[in-house]
């Protein structure tokens, strides 16, 4: 019972944070700056694996844990997976387009490099960021899970 009420502070905290960033204009924010949508992705994954390890932990003693462990270990990995591979997408895009004959001189043409610098800067920087807080929130459910087994 204590696991559960832990897997559940943890899960409502989680969305309290999200539903404020929300308010904040932050997520408006994030779907603007993420062009890849990896972001979204990984809280989308979030949501759905959260409530899943909440499940498990309310049958902690049964054999279920056992047949899904594996897979809810996977998921925290893929987070952060996903997110550095929107790191990787976003120096991409900061890098690809913007130096191919660049004139110097030309200040517009800067600006319009600069401007797809952050883009992707901006892009690497927020999947990276998400990936790794769903994955540390995740991680910390599954650490109380995995107590709640023994």
């Amino acid at each position: 019972m204590v696991f559960n009420l832990k897997w559940l502070l943890v899960f409502c905290a989680s969305l309290v944070g999200i539903g404020i960033c929300g308010a904040l204009g932050l997520l408006h924010k994030l779907w603007e700056t993420d062009s890849t949508m990896i972001s979204y992705t990984i809280l989308v994954l979030y949501l759905i694996v959260s409530p899943f390890v909440g499940w498990l932990t309310a049958c902690a003693p049964s054999r279920i844990v056992e047949a899904y462990r594996g897979a809810c270990r996977f998921v925290p990995e893929l987070m952060t997976g996903l997110g550095m591979l929107g790191t990787v997408i976003g120096f991409l895009m900061m890098l690809g387009p913007t130096f191919g004959g660049l004139d110097a001189g030309n200040v517009k043409a800067m600006q319009t490099a600069l401007g797809h610098m952050a883009a992707g800067m901006a892009v690497a920087l927020t999947t990276t960021l998400v990936g790794l807080a769903c994955s540390m929130v995740l991680q910390l459910q599954l650490v109380n899970l995995d107590l709640a087994r023994s």
